[in-house]
């Protein structure tokens, strides 16, 4: 993904949403682990394939779903809930 492409996305989330939602990392498709971003940083460098943008996270903290690899909005009820915690 580059830097346009997320800008992209994040503008459609927060048209979506709210400029106010909280952003969370998440890792792994399997069993997914959420944390807090901790920073965004950008490394420059001459050699273009080790330039790039990286959103470092905290401690992983709880599970999520599989569906944030979807890269659209999902709307959850309270029941989608209910079935993550089984």
């Amino acid at each position: 993904m580059t830097l346009n492409e997320l800008i992209e996305r994040l503008e459609e989330i927060r048209d979506e949403a709210s400029g106010d939602i909280q952003i969370l990392g998440a890792f792994q498709p399997n069993y997914p682990l959420v944390a807090d971003v901790a920073a965004v940083t950008t490394f420059l460098s001459e050699d273009a394939d080790e330039s790039g943008v990286y959103i470092a996270l905290a401690d992983a903290r709880n599970y999520g779903s599989s569906a944030m690899w979807d890269d659209e909005v999902v709307y959850r009820d309270e029941e989608d809930a209910d079935e993550d915690e089984e």
